[in-house]
Parts: C-alpha cells; structure tokens; sequence
C-alpha cells in the first residue's frame, strides 16, 4: 500500500537529469516496515502496521541524480500511525 511519495527536481536535460531515492539512515523497523520505490520516490508499508506497536516513523529519504558532479539532497518524512478498530 502507497503511504507517501516525495518528489525532486533536477533541471539537467537526459541521463544526467533522472532523480533516483533512498531511504537514508532508516532505523531497522523504519527498513522492515517501508519500502521506496528508486524511480518514482513513492513509499510503500511492506505489510501490517500496529498502532500500538509502531506510533511514529521517521526518517530521511535521499534524492541523487545521475551527475556530474552527483548531486543529493535530502529530506526528514514523518508518518504518523491512525489507529484502526483490531477488536
């Protein structure tokens, strides 16, 4: 499931324009929990969440392009967890 997606741009025209994206020094359950797709920078939950497990993720996601010089860039995303009625 499709939670968020963080988009960059980069004005160089070809190859040297395409924008790719990381997760960047996620936590381990910020790496079992989500997944980025490199192209398209949408995020995806890998599976279940428990709200109360898992209240808040945080993390960076990094955009590079392909140079050169590479350039990057990053920015801190925050998902916060609704709970939904498991009873």
């Amino acid at each position: 499931m499709c939670v968020f997606q963080v988009k960059a741009n980069d004005s160089d025209m070809g190859p040297n324009g395409e924008v790719t994206y990381s997760l960047h020094q996620a936590s381990a359950l910020v790496q079992r929990l989500l997944n980025i797709d490199r192209n398209s920078g949408i995020i995806y939950v890998k599976g279940l969440v428990d709200r109360e497990e898992v209240g808040v993720l945080k993390f960076y996601v990094l955009a590079k392009d392909n140079g050169p010089p590479v350039k990057s860039s990053k920015v801190q995303v925050t998902i916060t967890v609704k709970d939904q009625n498991d009873n």
